[in-house]
């Protein structure tokens, strides 16, 4: 901006303000969630494998188990869904770094920058 931000700029930061920290905890949110889901996989798979005495034959049911890991990661896709999410996130704050730079004065933006 050229002058000094008025209130209907100052809206339009708020709203951006609050947009973007709704991309960005949704980001976080959807991040841990997939993380979540994938340490409760590998759990799952250490119970099954540790449940399972290495009696006769105990090597299939650790296979199993193992196999039913690698098929529940693959279909979680986790690597995509967090580059998704931290998509998400920077794009918040680069839509609020943004909305900043517009509404403050000229002589105030580099401070934003640094």
């Amino acid at each position: 901006g050229s002058g000094a931000p008025g209130a209907a700029e100052g809206v339009a930061l708020r709203r951006e303000l609050e947009a973007s920290r709704a991309n960005i905890r949704e980001g976080y949110s959807a991040g841990e969630r997939t993380i979540e889901a994938l340490l409760q996989h590998v759990q799952s798979c250490k119970a099954a494998i540790t449940s399972h005495q290495p009696s006769r034959g105990g090597g299939g049911d650790r296979k199993r188990a193992v196999a039913d890991l690698a098929a529940k990661v693959a279909a979680l896709d986790a690597p995509a869904k967090v580059k998704h999410a931290n998509k998400t996130i920077h794009a918040g704050l680069n839509r609020l770094g943004k909305a900043i730079e517009e509404t403050l004065p000229d002589h105030a933006a580099p401070v934003v920058r640094a």
